[in-house]
């Protein structure tokens, strides 16, 4: 009687571990061959930026209010990033992120309203005669993906939350005041936002070797100010370890003081390689 019930046991066993690892609901056969093998992922990319930058604002000028519009168009040299990515399920990821760009200005759209009068606009402004701005953008972004929600055995979706941290380091030059030669007058500062936001990802197994992931971020939870990105890449696994990935990411940041806000958008194709261990 024992050796039966020791038997059954076994079989049990036996059966109850079949359904955990090839059952439709997340299990290692659906993931892609890139994702069954290796859970763990640091990554490379390149992120060619084109930038924009606006800002509204109302000022005093000697008594009558003064709306000012301006668009500044930035001359981006493209981001570097390095990331991680950690699947410790086939539901849950951990994902950290560190980007760093450098832009400055080139030309900007002016619009003034005085004292509830016209609209007064200049466009096309050539700033290399008045002041220059540079700025260097620093982002550190920890993010929580559970992707619990399946349409079939090839896409997985679910909540992403991410917090993340950015630091700006702006630096403006112009011709002094003096005017003596070629001296300039400048002045510089840092200062940095955190936010806590709420999004989405959806990854979709097109082949064993081939994924496609998009991320949104866009509901703002706490922290300063307001940010939605949009970053859809493709994944191609070249080898057990090696993989190479193209996309696209658009990046809006905005800060908001009572009327006033100031806001930059970044966009742009990004390609990367990745190391799967």
């Amino acid at each position: 009687m024992s050796i039966r019930v020791s038997a059954l046991m076994r079989l049990l066993c036996a059966l109850l571990a079949m359904a955990v690892l090839s059952g439709p609901a997340y299990s290692q056969e659906n993931l892609p061959q890139v994702e069954r093998d290796k859970r763990t992922e640091f990554e490379i990319r390149y992120w060619f930026t084109n930038s924009r930058a606006s800002v509204n604002a109302t000022e005093n000028i000697n008594g009558p209010e003064v709306r000012i519009r301006a668009g500044l168009g930035l001359n981006s040299k493209g981001a570097a990033e390095a990331r991680y990515n950690w699947r410790f399920t086939g539901r849950h990821k951990l994902k950290i992120d560190y980007a760093q760009l450098s832009t400055n200005s080139g030309a900007a759209d002016i619009t003034l309203n005085l004292g509830g009068s016209d609209f007064l606009s200049v466009d096309n402004i050539d700033l290399g005669s008045l002041r220059r701005a540079k700025v260097d953008i620093k982002q550190l972004k920890i993010g929580y993906a559970w992707q619990g929600i399946k349409l079939g055995n090839r896409i997985r979706l679910g909540p992403l939350v991410d917090v993340r941290g950015i630091l700006f380091d702006a630096s403006i030059t112009a011709p002094s005041s003096s005017g003596a030669g070629d001296a300039v007058d400048s002045d510089s500062g840092t200062f940095g936002l955190a936010m806590l936001t709420l999004g989405a990802e959806v990854s979709a197994a097109l082949h064993r070797r081939v994924e496609v992931t998009s991320a949104l971020s866009f509901i703002p939870i706490a922290g300063l100010g307001r940010v939605f990105e949009a970053d859809t890449a493709a994944k191609f696994s070249l080898s057990e370890h090696l993989n190479l990935s193209t996309g696209y990411r658009y990046l809006r940041l905005r800060t908001n003081e009572g009327p006033n806000f100031a806001e930059l958008r970044l966009r742009g194709p990004v390609i990367g390689a990745g190391f799967r261990f």
